[in-house]
């Protein structure tokens, strides 16, 4: 019976956390800190992620508007092609998010963006909206960038969670009645 209980425990306990595809980020800029979340694919070289969405967008705390239209800041720019991508280490930041449909003309409307070097000088730069702060083409630096993965469980680790639970219950159900017969 130990045993059982014991089998049921492990694996109750056996859920493990994905590999993030979502991350929380901030950055600090003169204006003022952009937080939020990214979704998106974690790329072969363990550090470039390419962006599919933005969410929970804030500014100083605040809640900012949504960010639903993204492209990478170089395809916009300077008419190289690429998806919109944040990095883990603030490295390669390359995404400009608007408000509205606006991407292809600069954003136009409310938004941020992480524009990489040589498209407006020898720096990277970053600008926002006036929504974010209203920075405009401020040295872009990778020591106020920090990301880290958000932990989300993968569904098969809530049905092991909830299998082992189960059964931990079914365990001491059957040893209740056992108890009772005796």
């Amino acid at each position: 019976m130990i045993r059982n209980l014991l089998v049921a425990a492990l694996l109750a306990g056996s859920a493990t956390v994905a590999d993030a595809a979502q991350w929380n980020f901030s950055y600090v800029a003169s204006v003022g800190t952009i937080s939020g979340q990214i979704d998106g694919t974690l790329q072969g070289d363990a550090n470039t992620i390419f962006v599919s969405s933005l969410s929970g967008l804030q500014f100083n705390g605040t809640p900012g508007p949504a960010l639903p239209f993204l492209a990478s800041a170089s395809s916009v720019v300077g008419g190289i092609p690429g998806p919109p991508a944040l990095s883990l280490d603030g490295s390669a930041n390359n995404i400009l998010a608007c408000s509205t449909d606006t991407v292809s003309s600069g954003c136009t409307s409310d938004g941020f963006a992480f524009v990489p070097a040589g498209f407006f000088a020898p720096p990277p730069v970053f600008f926002s909206g006036p929504a974010y702060g209203g920075a405009f083409f401020e040295s872009y630096n990778a020591a106020n960038w920090s990301i880290t993965p958000a932990a989300i469980p993968e569904p098969s680790s809530w049905t092991m969670l909830i299998a082992g639970f189960g059964l931990v219950g079914a365990v001491v159900r059957r040893r209740q009645v056992v108890t009772r017969a005796a």
